[in-house]
């Protein structure tokens, strides 16, 4: 009998047939991870975030990644497509869409002209009232282009809202990403009580079309089990450092998938990664030898 947690890593695994060989998937059998183990509140203030949102906005160092993740994604295309085995279902690529297709920098422009840190209020009237503000990622709009030109379905997988489509369809026809037919192509989250989880909306996906690429800024935007373990209310800095680890370990777990069938670009400003910095940072980073004044 598969145990629940192996039923979520075959699925992982089933969702990229054309892509990857299950049976050389190594995956250890995954711990009890819950969608909100972790609340999403952290000691991050937007004047402690410019850093990241000054690399994001002006470095030519994050456009040059952005671009290689992409360039790499379409080579990657190339060998699925021209490969015997693909047959049945349309080919189609998986991709996020804020950070990874749309770049929201201007919302984290206001947070910081304002003093305030994230709410889910704020994130909600920038979404729905703000569209003329996002712009494109490097590389995103002609990756979708020689994906669509080749024959791959693209597909969104967003958590922005349903309510607000009309607005996400908007930013996204304006800057050119949005194709034919979109709204059947976008798999939003269903509303903002709904879990962030967008396994179901993945399996649905994976059974209309044959999934070769997913691309995403954060590891859950590739297979939930890289969610963050629970931990109890108020976790030691130990606590966090193993659970940081786990998650480490389980991308190296991974590693049959990254550049393969999975590709992600960098987010240094949020994502999963910085709910689980939740006592001093400092505790946090690698001690140093060198001598403190």
């Amino acid at each position: 009998m598969v145990s629940g947690n192996m039923r979520s890593l075959f699925l992982v695994i089933g969702v990229f047939g054309a892509g990857v060989v299950a049976g050389q998937a190594t995956w250890s059998q995954k711990r009890v991870i819950a969608d909100s183990a972790i609340p999403p509140s952290n000691p991050f203030t937007p004047q402690m975030r410019m850093g990241a949102n000054l690399y994001l906005q002006t470095s030519a160092e994050y456009r040059a990644a952005c671009l290689q993740t992409f360039r790499c994604a379409s080579n990657r295309l190339d060998q699925l497509l021209d490969a015997s085995d693909i047959t049945g279902s349309r080919p189609a690529v998986i991709m996020d869409l804020d950070e990874t297709v749309l770049d929201n920098s201007a919302f984290q422009t206001y947070l910081y002209l304002t003093s305030q840190d994230y709410t889910d209020v704020l994130w909600a009237n920038y979404e729905q009232n703000f569209s003329k503000d996002v712009t494109l990622i490097p590389g995103a709009k002609e990756f979708i282009s020689d994906a669509t030109a080749k024959g791959a379905e693209v597909v969104f997988l967003s958590n922005r809202l349903e309510v607000f489509q009309s607005s996400t369809i908007a930013a996204m026809e304006r800057l050119g990403v949005a194709g034919e037919k979109v709204e059947d192509r976008l798999y939003l989250k269903k509303d903002k009580d709904a879990p962030s989880d967008k396994s179901a909306r993945r399996d649905r996906i994976s059974a209309k079309y044959n999934v070769l690429l997913v691309i995403g800024d954060n590891l859950r935007d590739f297979a939930e089990v890289f969610a963050n373990p629970k931990l109890s209310a108020a976790p030691t800095a130990q606590d966090l450092l193993t659970a940081i680890s786990q998650r480490k370990q389980d991308v190296d777990l991974a590693a049959i998938h990254w550049g393969q069938n999975w590709f992600i670009l960098p987010n240094p400003v949020y994502g999963e990664w910085d709910r689980l910095i939740k006592v001093d940072p400092i505790s946090l980073m690698h001690p140093t030898s060198m001598p403190v004044e």
